[in-house]
C-alpha cells in the first residue's frame, strides 16, 4: 500500500463514523473483561480516544472522549442503566479521564502539526 495513503486525512465523516465505532468496540472489551475484574476497566475507553484523535484529529478524539465518558457511566456505574454522576469518586474517576483524554488531543494535534511542518520543510 502506497505510503501516501497512510498521509491523507479522512473526511469529517469518516473520521466521526471511525469515533463512534472505536467507542463501541471499546465498550465491547470493557464488558468482556468486566467479569474477570474486581472493577471496570476504563483503558479500552482511553485507547479509543488515542485511536480516533491519532485517526481523525481532535474533533473525532472528543467525539469518542464524550460517547466514553456516557458509555462508561451509563454501563459501569450506578445505577446502572443511566447517566447520572452521583458520587463523588465518580466525578473524580471522570474528571481523571477527561484530562487523560485532553492530554491524548493535544499530543496528537501537536504531532500531526509537526508532521506537516516537517513535511513542507522537506519539499
Amino acid at each position: 500500500m502506497d505510503a501516501r495513503f497512510w498521509r491523507r486525512e479522512p473526511s469529517r465523516w469518516v473520521a466521526y463514523a471511525v469515533a463512534i465505532v472505536m467507542t463501541g468496540a471499546a465498550l465491547a472489551v470493557a464488558k468482556i473483561l468486566a467479569p474477570d475484574l474486581p472493577e471496570p476497566n476504563y483503558l479500552p475507553f482511553v485507547a479509543a480516544v488515542a485511536l480516533s484523535t491519532w485517526y481523525g484529529g481532535i474533533g473525532a478524539g472528543l467525539v469518542t472522549s464524550v460517547l466514553s465518558v456516557l458509555a462508561i457511566d451509563f454501563s459501569f456505574l450506578p445505577p446502572i442503566g443511566s447517566v447520572e454522576l452521583t458520587h463523588s469518586e465518580e466525578v473524580v474517576d471522570t474528571v481523571v479521564f477527561v484530562a487523560v483524554a485532553a492530554v491524548i488531543g493535544m499530543t496528537s494535534t501537536a504531532l500531526r502539526r509537526a508532521r506537516v511542518l516537517a513535511e513542507e520543510r522537506a519539499r
